[in-house]
């Protein structure tokens, strides 16, 4: 079944799942850091519930970047495939969040991390380093442009 539904390429409407993906990375990035203030990499090891909690936090958080910034084999399926990004001004900011340095290191950590399908040996973007960087403020910026997205494909 999986099979089929790739090679058919179906199209899901982007005006519906990149605002989910936008919104819920948004929740995971704030979570994951909470939990991390929270309890000591100590604590989290320690504990079983955590550890889940904490890769699940990890994982759900890089799979919606990736939905969000990756270029996809199919279209509609990213930022950089949905013709109302390949448009100016969206354009611009969605590549200024593409190329930024944090972002290039979450989406390598996406495949070397939690998918384990890089050949490179590139190093994890750590927690600490996630946290402390400018993702949260990357994904605000994005908000305003993803509502008028939004709003568009709604008329």
């Amino acid at each position: 079944m999986l099979k089929k539904y790739l090679m058919t390429k179906e199209q899901r409407n982007p005006a519906i799942f990149l605002p989910l993906s936008l919104r819920f990375a948004k929740e995971y990035l704030k979570q994951f850091c909470e939990m991390r203030k929270k309890y000591t990499d100590e604590k989290i090891q320690e504990s079983k519930e955590l550890t889940i909690i904490h890769r699940a936090l990890w994982t759900a958080l890089l799979v919606e970047m990736r939905k969000l910034f990756e270029n996809s084999e199919f279209d509609n399926h990213s930022l950089k495939k949905t013709g109302f990004f390949k448009q100016e001004p969206y354009k611009s900011k969605v590549d200024k969040i593409f190329g930024d340095a944090d972002m290039n290191k979450l989406l390598k950590t996406a495949y070397t991390f939690t998918t384990h399908l890089s050949k490179n040996k590139e190093k994890v973007y750590s927690v600490s380093e996630i946290c402390n960087s400018k993702l949260e403020k990357l994904l605000n910026e994005l908000q305003g442009s993803m509502d008028i997205f939004e709003r568009s494909a709604q008329n």
